[in-house]
């Protein structure tokens, strides 16, 4: 997950506003080009009408996406340049004010669409925000431990520690 949080949800849109200018023209074509079976949109001029053409590539391909994405298109005249560049960086579940995150967080969790997450920071100093201010709701809310049950990564899991199987042969060899 690449969450983007503010403190206000307000703040979490530019956060998120920011992430998005950061994606190259190039990058945003090349990533709108995955679902499309790899058509090459470079060849359309970017300010131009979106090729609608291409949905036909990805009939093979990612069906989905490529429905969601013309439909996009469609319902908002969207051109390549602003296709390319909001679906390059689609907005995730994980974008808000911290008890919004939270929130998403939570109903994934229970409704067993995840088990966990792995986190990425999507801006520099986006993980520290993630800790400071939406760890403490889902650990008031029973969702994230507060504490570690073993000193190490193994002992916190439960999980027992190994036999070495190379002392066991030197064992059984004497």
């Amino acid at each position: 997950a690449r969450p983007v949080v503010g403190r206000t949800a307000e703040e979490a849109d530019a956060l998120y506003r920011e992430l998005t200018e950061l994606v190259s023209l190039d990058n945003a074509l090349s990533m709108l080009a995955r679902p499309f079976n790899e058509y090459d949109f470079s060849r359309h001029d970017p300010d131009g009408a979106f090729p609608l053409e291409a949905a036909a590539f990805g009939a093979n391909s990612n069906q989905s996406a490529v429905n969601r994405i013309v439909a996009a298109v469609k319902a908002e005249n969207l051109t390549l340049r602003e296709t390319a560049l909001r679906f390059a960086t689609p907005r995730g579940h994980f974008v808000g004010a911290p008890e919004a995150v939270a929130d998403s967080l939570q109903a994934w969790f229970e409704g067993r669409a995840a088990d966990g997450f792995v986190l990425f920071e999507s801006l520099p100093g986006q993980l520290e925000a993630f800790v400071e201010l939406v760890v403490p709701i889902l650990q008031a809310r029973g969702l994230f431990r507060t504490d570690y049950e073993g000193a190490t990564f193994r002992e916190s899991l439960g999980l027992d520690f190994p036999a070495n199987r190379h002392a066991g042969a030197l064992a059984a060899a004497e």
